[in-house]
């Protein structure tokens, strides 16, 4: 858990285990992943199971989707860390499994990694966060309670929707009998940043009925004065090692060649992903429609169209 280090009193007796099997005291490195079980009064250590991993906990501050990235932000202070993140990699958001695909910034994260080459073993993900404290203020107009936390932290800003359900002693209540200065605990969906996301299903259109694919546009708040916008197409069960030509509404933008027949281009507005966003794909929301060519015939094998009207 979080907290101060604990310095613990290794006895002959000790058991421990290093990757699940018995080991020493000299076996054990700085930075590997550790639970122990010990006398609170005397500090003397009972039992010591170790892995020979790194373990990072903190905030998702970006996934590298293309790259196959994941950087976090840790609870510690310490700078930002990036892992590598391959297909093998076991991945949970909210205790189910996930990819890296389902990901977000401002997602609480755990994740252990070599610590010498910064490949992720594993990836716990959580986007719900808790604040326990004192009610600081109710906007029942605006559905708003803002809550202080018992430990140091900044007041959190709630948004009371149709579904939250509220309690009181127990018994169920409404906004507008929550009053200042309450104890209150409180459970929320951490917010990703994300103001816009679409998808549009990319269908054959030709002789690949095997294939298909999606293409999504998002728009990101980063900071207040600056928003990402990026749009991503992917495609399976194309013709491998064949060229095909990505077309945004008329357009050429992208020229792939199939690998094990899947395609994929991602493109964002600073270039943190992917290529650059061509500026005639600006702004993302007025795309409407995305093609997949066979550079070869010009025949469009897969297409697919956004919603109208995305704002």
């Amino acid at each position: 858990r979080d907290g101060s280090p604990v310095t613990l009193n290794v006895k002959p007796n000790t058991e421990i285990t290093l990757d699940g099997r018995p080991a020493s005291l000299t076996d054990l490195v700085r930075g590997f992943t550790a639970a122990a079980s010990y006398n609170t009064a005397t500090l003397d250590c009972v039992r010591v199971n170790a892995e020979s991993f790194a373990e990072v906990r903190g905030i998702i501050r970006d996934v590298g989707y293309v790259e196959h990235t994941l950087t976090i932000t840790p609870s510690t202070g310490e700078p930002a860390i990036t892992l590598i993140v391959s297909p093998g990699t076991p991945i949970s958001l909210n205790d189910r499994p996930a990819t890296l695909d389902d990901l977000r910034r401002g997602y609480q994260v755990i994740a252990s990694f070599v610590e010498t080459t910064h490949r992720a073993v594993r990836i716990a993900a959580n986007s719900t966060g808790e604040v326990t404290g004192h009610v600081r203020s109710v906007d029942t107009s605006a559905a708003l309670v803002v809550t202080t936390p018992l430990v140091d932290g900044s007041p959190v800003e709630l948004h009371v929707v149709h579904s939250t359900v509220i309690n009181i002693g127990g018994e169920p209540a409404n906004l507008g009998r929550l009053q200042v200065g309450m104890a209150a605990r409180a459970t929320y969906h951490i917010p990703t940043f994300d103001a816009l996301a679409i998808e549009a299903r990319l269908l054959a259109t030709g002789d690949l009925q095997q294939s298909g694919g999606r293409a999504t546009v998002r728009v990101e708040s980063i900071r207040e004065d600056f928003r990402r916008e990026s749009l991503l197409v992917s495609a399976e069960g194309l013709i491998s090692d064949v060229n095909y030509r990505v077309i945004v509404d008329g357009a050429g933008v992208e020229t792939l060649t199939a690998r094990f027949g899947f395609v994929r281009a991602h493109f964002t507005s600073d270039g943190s992903s992917g290529q650059l966003l061509p500026p005639l794909l600006k702004p993302v929301v007025n795309i409407k429609r995305v093609e997949v060519q066979d550079a070869r015939t010009g025949q469009t094998v897969l297409a697919g169209n956004f919603p109208l009207n995305l704002m």
